[in-house]
Order: structure tokens, then sequence, then C-alpha cells
């Protein structure tokens, strides 16, 4: 008896283990082919959810005379070495490609105090690197336009 107790036991235990490897469900012809349409059918953007707000429409420029270097950011692992970097209005900043693929960068809308300095780079290969001069006071958004989800930082532009 106590034998059958046990084998019923494990019998329960294998097939726990089956639906769990499965996916953790186990659904009637009906459910699944349901599923399946929903699966095959395209998706379509309800007319009463607004869309995301376009992005700003950033101008790319040659980069202005270079001024004093004032900070050295490096790209490495898909990530800026610094989230933040400080300069002061008239030193440009450099940032240095050392991962293994290349990066663009691309300057945000300034923040605050009305300052506007875009800038846009060309692809930075391996060991290449891109410099520009901050004239304005201000706090300046920038992403790798390759990597955007990881590579975001700040360039916090102080008064001379």
């Amino acid at each position: 008896m106590g034998r059958i107790i046990i084998l019923a036991v494990l019998l329960c235990a294998l097939a726990a283990v089956g639906v769990i490897a499965a996916g953790g469900v186990v659904l009637d012809p009906e459910q699944q082919a349901e599923i399946d349409r929903k699966a095959a059918a395209p998706f379509v953007v309800p007319p009463e959810v607004d869309p995301l707000p376009a992005a700003p429409k950033l101008r790319p420029v040659s980069a202005p005379a270079q001024g004093r270097l004032g900070a050295t950011v490096t790209m490495d692992q898909l990530h800026f070495g610094a989230k933040r970097t400080e300069v002061t209005a008239g030193e440009s900043v450099r940032w240095v490609n050392r991962d293994r693929v290349a990066h663009e960068l691309l300057s945000d809308d300034a923040i605050g105090a009305g300052a506007k300095p875009t800038f846009a780079s060309k692809a930075i290969a391996r060991g290449g690197s891109f410099r520009t001069t901050f004239e304005n006071p201000g706090l300046v958004r920038y992403v790798c336009v390759l990597h955007p989800t990881s590579m975001v930082a700040y360039v916090v532009v102080k008064p001379r």
C-alpha cells in the first residue's frame, strides 16, 4: 500500500514538472486556437491612444573652433565613462571610443538657461574621438544614436 502511495505521488510530481516545463498552463484546444488566432492578427493602435510625441528637430552642426579641453569622456562596454561631465563655457569635451563597436553622438535640446548648443558626431570607430566646444552655459543631454537605451549622459556647462 505504501509503495502505491509513493508511486502516485511520484506520478503527480512528474505531471507537475511536465506542466511547468510546458509553460505552466495546460490549455484545451479551443483556448489554444483563440490564442493562435489573436497572435496571427495584425497589431493596431486604437485611435484613442496618443502616439509618442515627435522627437525634437535637431540640427547637426560641425564643431566650432576648439576651445581649451575641459574634459574627456570615454566610451566603453556600451556606456559613457561619466554620466555627468562639467566644463566651463568656452571649453571643449572630447569623447574617446575604447569600445569594440562604433558610436555616434547627438545632443538633445539643451536644458535650462535658454542654451541650445546642438552637436552631432559622425560614427566614431574604436580608438577614434570626437571633440566639440560648449559656448553657452546650461545642461546638455546627449545620446549615442546607435545605443540610445544604454548610452545617455549630460554635460553641465558652467558660466565663465
